[in-house]
């Protein structure tokens, strides 16, 4: 028998509406271990790697590397859907199946659920003397000190209409993922009036790469209250402390131009369906049209594809949540924005001078801003590099993702966002 993380399995709580592994899955998956898991090196290879776990996804891959079919109750774990809703999983009756996995899947379950309790209670208001207030939340992984992560902890900032309380499911596996997470909200554009005006008088203009808008500006500044925040909570203001930046959409023009403001503070950024590389023209009035086509395309596309599990549910709740609280007024600042933002003179700056590695991740489904559009327009960047500096900008299309599948399959995100982070890491030494 396989040793797990924890040999002491936690039993459901009383009353939970508990889903027993059905006996036929039960011999499926007892046959393929036997199968495929007889040797000691075999054994020991497999179980190192479930042990290194820290997502279910990541679990997933390793059974099916392992040639372990995938069926039953250990499916609906794995994809990490209902968790809660049908009651806990029944660990100790998968554990007369696969001990070791069953034993690790508990104890990312129950990190998840530390987390998520994180999420809760680690919320702080933070203070704008330019764009008024946002929230932020500090996330960090209950295991870290067995399993090794990042180091730089990872600045999150949503998109335009989607806001912290969209995302706990994504937090959450971008904490197990990657360890120290601070995921913040966007600061209001022209909430007070002036704002941008005010904010932009403390700034070397020249150092700025993306237009000075309101939209620009106060998603910028929000970056840098995030980690304000964070190194005000671990004891002051630390020059040596560096973040990994990930900017989602709206949201990526202010990670990098947050980077380009303080380049010793950043470690490597993400772009996830970033804003700013799929415009069609330089008038402003065509791209605006554009937008305004292809969102329509999107919310016909989440309308087919539905809230049909937790992670979407949650997402999409708290999208309307948030819009409740902040109505549309900021959309039309938002869309001219989007047309008339271009990332091509901040991403060669941030690798080229800087060495910062900047990944974007595309969705190949993703109606708003096609990804094709974005590829040709980011190889056009890449071609402007040397060799090495261009191994620094990794464009990556994730399959079956629309522009909301941060939000509709977070782990598939938090994996892609570590491995890639790996990857540049080891093209950077």
């Amino acid at each position: 028998m396989f040793e797990g993380v924890n040999s002491n399995p936690i039993a459901p709580p009383e009353g939970a509406d508990q889903k027993p592994q059905s006996s036929e899955s039960s011999t499926v998956l007892g046959s393929a271990q036997h199968e495929n898991a007889q040797s000691p090196e075999s054994i020991a290879t497999f179980q190192r790697e479930i042990q290194n776990c820290t997502l279910c996804a990541e679990v997933s891959n390793v059974l099916l590397r392992f040639g372990i079919p995938i069926s039953g109750a250990w499916e609906k774990v794995l994809r990490q859907s209902s968790f809660l809703e049908d009651g806990e999983p029944d660990f100790t009756e998968m554990a007369k199946v696969l001990p070791d996995v069953a034993l690790q899947l508990e104890a990312i379950y129950r990190d998840k659920l530390a987390i998520k309790m994180q999420y809760q209670q680690r919320q702080f208001t933070l203070q704008s003397n330019h764009f008024g207030e946002c929230n932020v939340r500090m996330l960090d992984l209950p295991r870290v000190d067995q399993i090794e992560r990042l180091e730089s902890p990872t600045i999150v900032m949503p998109g335009c209409l989607t806001g912290t309380v969209s995302l706990p499911n994504t937090a959450t596996a971008l904490t197990q993922a990657l360890g120290s997470v601070i995921v913040s909200d966007a600061l209001v554009p022209d909430k007070i009036k002036d704002g941008t005006k005010s904010y932009l008088s403390t700034q070397d203009l020249g150092e700025w790469l993306v237009p000075t808008n309101s939209v620009n500006t106060a998603y910028t500044e929000s970056v840098e209250l995030a980690m304000s925040a964070y190194e005000e909570l671990r004891g002051g203001s630390n020059d040596t402390q560096k973040y990994n930046l990930l900017g989602y959409s709206t949201s990526a023009a202010a990670v990098l131009q947050a980077a380009l403001l303080r380049p010793e503070k950043v470690d490597k950024i993400v772009l996830l369906s970033p804003i700013g590389t799929t415009n069609i023209s330089n008038i402003k009035i065509l791209n605006v049209l554009d937008i305004l086509v292809s969102a329509a395309k999107h919310t016909i596309q989440n309308l087919v594809l539905g809230e049909k599990d937790d992670n979407a549910r949650v997402y999409f709740n708290g999208f309307k949540e948030r819009q409740k609280e902040r109505g549309w007024g900021e959309v039309g600042s938002i869309i001219g924005n989007a047309a008339v933002t271009d990332l091509a003179d901040a991403i060669y700056s941030l690798i080229v001078t800087h060495k910062i590695p900047v990944i974007v991740a595309l969705g190949d489904t993703d109606k708003q801003f096609p990804a094709k559009r974005a590829e040709a327009n980011l190889s056009k960047v890449a071609a402007q590099m040397d060799e090495a500096s261009s191994g620094l900008l990794q464009v990556a299309t994730l399959k079956d993702f629309s522009h909301n599948h941060l939000g509709r399959d977070p782990e598939a995100f938090a994996q892609h966002v570590y491995s890639a982070f790996s990857d540049v890491e080891e093209k950077r030494s």
